[in-house]
């Protein structure tokens, strides 16, 4: 998730637009969560109820290997910080 202050996006929306193509983009105003950013695809599929919410187990194999098997992009290597103790 991407936070945008509400200045930087009324000065510049396409860069608020183009990362919610990648991204939740949450604008804020004085420090606060003031409004949600997300693509159409994102909208559309919560609009359909498509998201579901299912323990590994209830994953199929194929769903499961994919799993296992992502990486990350290497952008977010710093996030792994965040999990040593």
């Amino acid at each position: 998730m991407h936070q945008l202050d509400a200045r930087e996006f009324r000065d510049e929306p396409s860069t608020g637009m183009e990362r919610a193509r990648m991204e939740t983009v949450v604008i804020t105003e004085a420090g606060q969560p003031s409004l949600v950013l997300i693509s159409w695809e994102v909208f559309s599929g919560l609009r359909k109820g498509t998201r579901r919410a299912v323990t590994f187990e209830g994953l199929s194999e194929e769903e499961k290997r994919s799993l296992v098997n992502a990486r990350m992009s290497p952008e977010h290597d710093h996030l792994d910080d965040e999990l040593d103790p």
